[in-house]
């Protein structure tokens, strides 16, 4: 480390977190420290910079306006460690045990979600249409769920590609997206022969 580097308090960050002109001093297990190097290995950062990635994460998943994204969060992480520990197998590798996640998450959101009355019109707030936010086809809250759906499905399968870290890029992956597509890998790709046979394709 130069002098110049002491002078300024150490060592210029390498990577999507700048301006670090605090210091948190925390002890962990032996243990805890090897799996964080090994997390920062993966996602290509330092072991400050992870250490701040998922400090992020967790103050923004539980921050008050978002508790009730966090708490679902966990709920479906239950339900997926639970549905996996009875089938032994992942859920984005086994038919059977995808299907009992997905009908599992629909139970999940139908018991903790408001359920519609009769008569309860279901159509678009007009807040959304003024603001043309939305695309004009989208009238329900079906077709508001498939539509979002559908560009977050975009933009995990079109995420910086795998072997390459986003810092180079000239954006930074807040989300993780290309973290996303490295771990659950394409569903495209793995579902293409079912949802668009040979004879089908041009």
């Amino acid at each position: 480390m130069g002098r110049k580097e002491l002078a300024r308090g150490g060592r210029r960050p390498r990577g999507e977190y700048r301006g670090n002109s605090k210091i948190l001093t925390v002890r962990v297990r032996p243990e805890l420290r090897i799996a964080l190097e090994r997390v920062a290995k993966k996602h290509h950062r330092s072991l400050s910079q992870e250490m701040q990635r998922g400090l992020d994460a967790w103050v923004g998943r539980y921050n008050d306006p978002k508790l009730h994204i966090g708490a679902l969060a966990t709920a479906i992480t239950l339900l997926v460690e639970g549905i996996e520990r009875r089938t032994g197998k992942h859920w984005h590798k086994d038919v059977l045990t995808g299907e009992a996640l997905r009908h599992g998450i629909d139970l999940l959101i139908f018991h903790f979600a408001p359920t519609r009355q009769d008569g309860m019109s279901m159509s678009i707030p007009l807040r959304f249409e003024e603001a043309k936010e939305m695309p004009p086809d989208i009238r329900g809250a079906a077709d508001l769920g498939t539509s979002e759906a559908g560009m977050v499905i975009t933009l995990i399968e079109n995420a910086p590609a795998l072997n390459k870290p986003p810092l180079g890029l000239a954006f930074t992956d807040e989300r993780g997206l290309w973290q996303i597509l490295r771990d659950l890998g394409s569903g495209w790709e793995r579902n293409r022969d079912v949802w668009m046979p040979k004879e089908m394709r041009k």
